[in-house]
């Protein structure tokens, strides 16, 4: 079979933002990582009409606001009704790989129309199984113009067109998205605590909040059949390291150690 060249998946990705161009324009999902910068780029060569929009999840790296108010101020920065901590304090617990309440809470932009995505099929089996085009639960559809790509392609468009990009990945970053993610791995955990204690510290009060709001709903409705028990935490540090440490499955204390020195600093 015939490989694709990198230039070819310029034109591929041009042609298909042409091609399924609706009359509204297209949504555009940003987040201001490397793959939605190129993305972005993309659609702006296409010269078809969109509307980029970054749902803000308020546990962003502060940077990466930093860097999409600075560089893409067209972007618009949609702030939901409910921001992460509200929610935490709402479902009693952070969302989870199994309960991603976050996804679909935070991220309603887009419904009913074509949303474009800045989604790689490497980047994980769950992505691998996307397609380039098709239907999606928001009434609309998915158009992934650069779900073929490698990371290579996407350095080598960045480098090649000078697209600007977020600084955190020359600080050694691999992702910059949400700080905490249950779906990180150990190293990007550690590496949050370190970079972001006061979003470590804000997550912190809002599951002690949530533990605080399960307590008093516990009393007033002494009793009656849906009587909450109680909680299984006795404070929101506690709720909170038990949440990044993948329910006990990393090392807590370490995990702890290194959010209170990063907070002395």
């Amino acid at each position: 079979m015939t490989q694709i060249t990198f230039d070819e998946k310029i034109q591929s990705a041009i042609a298909l933002l042409k091609y399924y161009e609706p009359p509204e324009g297209y949504y555009v999902c940003f987040s201001g990582g490397k793959d939605t910068v190129v993305m972005y780029d993309l659609i702006k060569r296409a010269g078809v009409k969109y509307e980029a929009v970054h749902n803000y999840i308020a546990i962003e790296p502060p940077p990466l606001i930093d860097f999409i108010r600075r560089e893409y101020p067209e972007v618009v920065i949609d702030c939901p009704e409910q921001n992460i901590a509200e929610l935490i304090i709402k479902n009693g617990i952070p969302p989870l790989r199994h309960i991603r309440y976050c996804h679909r809470e935070l991220k309603k932009g887009g419904e009913g129309r074509i949303k474009v995505l800045g989604i790689r099929a490497q980047e994980s089996p769950r992505r691998a199984s996307r397609q380039q085009f098709g239907e999606n639960k928001f009434g609309g559809y998915d158009l992934n113009i650069i779900i073929d790509w490698t990371e290579q392609d996407v350095w080598r468009y960045i480098f090649k067109f000078g697209v600007k990009y977020c600084s955190l990945y020359d600080e050694g970053r691999k992702r910059i998205g949400c700080l905490f993610c249950p779906f990180g791995n150990a190293k990007q955990i550690e590496q949050d605590l370190n970079d972001f204690p006061e979003v470590a510290e804000y997550l912190i009060d809002a599951c002690q909040a949530a533990i605080d709001r399960r307590n008093e709903r516990r009393i007033l409705e002494a009793g009656k059949k849906r009587c909450p028990k109680e909680s299984p935490f006795k404070t929101g540090r506690e709720m909170f390291f038990q949440w990044i440490s993948r329910e006990g499955g990393r090392d807590i204390e370490k995990l702890e150690a290194i959010y209170d020195s990063a907070m002395l600093l």
